[in-house]
């Protein structure tokens, strides 16, 4: 069975060869996606930052985070449309939690590479989660823009 938790959206217009989810620290722990064509919002690319939160956290907290990347994406000069938190009470789907401890991997990993804290080059996030791990490697996706790393020192992913 599913542990309730919040899914927050913040749906915006963005230009096709825009890179929204470079924006930095703001954005940090939100997914990117686009879809052509919403259900509800119509026809055309829109452009979407999504994050799950535990129904532990007030709703307050989670609505301001909402408002924050909302925020930053019309002082970038995006056309925000939607704001929405959804209380997901039921889905077959498993929570990422569930499958990250279903595959022994961790989620947010803060890596160091010579005892220096490791950051992303492409987005700034020193925050990663582990995507695949085998007796020889880890490998990691960095949580801000999703690069994918690989092994102790980091090396980027082609």
């Amino acid at each position: 069975m599913s542990k309730n938790y919040y899914e927050c959206h913040v749906t915006f217009l963005a230009p096709a060869d825009s890179h929204p989810s470079t924006m930095g620290p703001a954005l940090m722990g939100w997914k990117f996606s686009q879809i052509d064509g919403d259900p509800v919002l119509g026809a055309g690319v829109k452009s979407y930052f999504t994050r799950q939160f535990r129904e532990s956290i007030p709703l307050d907290s989670v609505t301001a985070e909402v408002e924050q990347v909302a925020e930053v994406l019309v002082a970038e000069g995006y056309e925000v449309l939607r704001r929405k938190v959804e209380l997901v009470v039921y889905d077959s789907k498993q929570l990422p939690d569930e499958l990250f401890a279903m595959n022994n991997l961790q989620q947010n990993v803060m890596p160091q590479i010579d005892g220096k804290p490791f950051r992303c080059p492409d987005c700034s996030c020193n925050v990663f989660h582990e995507t695949e791990k085998t007796e020889n490697e880890v490998r990691y996706a960095c949580n801000g823009c999703g690069s994918r790393w690989i092994g102790e020192k980091l090396e980027q992913k082609a």
